[in-house]
């Protein structure tokens, strides 16, 4: 795991070291600003590959089988969707 948010870490460090603010960003050359949404796409995606990754494990170990002992029961909630809902604040 340490491996996941290291590099989790590592692509949010390396995309804000193109510009945070937009005053930043507008002052960057084409090649930089490129570079920098590139940065930010590959955020974006181990962002979306750790979050599938958890929410694949919360879905098994909710499953409907386990009833009341099940993750999502016992944090309150009927089911894996109205877990990551919640706690997504969707």
């Amino acid at each position: 795991m340490t491996n996941l948010v290291s590099a989790l870490c590592e692509s949010a460090a390396t995309a804000t070291d193109f510009g945070v603010t937009a005053s930043e960003i507008a002052a960057l050359e084409n090649s930089v600003l490129l570079a920098g949404m590139a940065a930010g796409m590959e955020l974006a995606q181990r962002v979306e590959t750790h979050n599938a990754r958890y929410a694949a494990e919360i879905a098994i170990r909710s499953h409907k089988d386990l009833g009341n002992a099940g993750l999502a029961r016992l944090e309150g909630f009927a089911n894996t969707e109205s877990l990551l809902q919640g706690r997504s604040g969707a």
